[in-house]
């Protein structure tokens, strides 16, 4: 049950992480991404 519900929240993160991770976030988004 964990695992498919992760799956959903998981799958459209890993998507945003990766274009991000194309280009170099800014300091105040990398504090915020820590804190968060």
């Amino acid at each position: 049950m964990a695992r498919g519900e992760k799956r959903g929240p998981d799958d459209i993160e890993s998507s945003t992480s990766k274009r991000r991770r194309a280009a170099p976030p800014p300091p105040a988004e990398r504090h915020r991404r820590v804190h968060f």
